[in-house]
């Protein structure tokens, strides 16, 4: 593994599921990863959604990235998924 790539501390990331007060980051992140940032009231509408999962990446009180899945019958998409640049 290249030497820039190796963290010298550990990171303990919990994944868990996104929840309103997460929005405020995954905003930050979706603007500094995307040319096409989805806008708050399209990560609420699509949460709402019965057949979508949105899930965080979070080291203590920080969110280090997020994830959307579709599931459709026996099929998963990933509808959105970034990591903070600055991690």
């Amino acid at each position: 593994m290249p030497a820039e790539l190796v963290s010298p501390e550990a990171v303990s990331v919990v994944v868990m599921p996104m929840r309103r007060r997460h929005l405020r980051a995954v905003l930050r992140i979706e603007e500094k990863t995307s040319s096409t940032p989805w806008s708050l009231g399209l990560f609420l509408a699509e949460a709402r959604r019965d057949e979508r999962v949105y899930l965080v990446a979070r080291s203590g009180n920080e969110i280090l990235g997020y994830a959307g899945l579709l599931f459709a019958l026996t099929d998963g998409h990933i509808t959105t998924i970034a990591v903070d640049p600055d991690r």
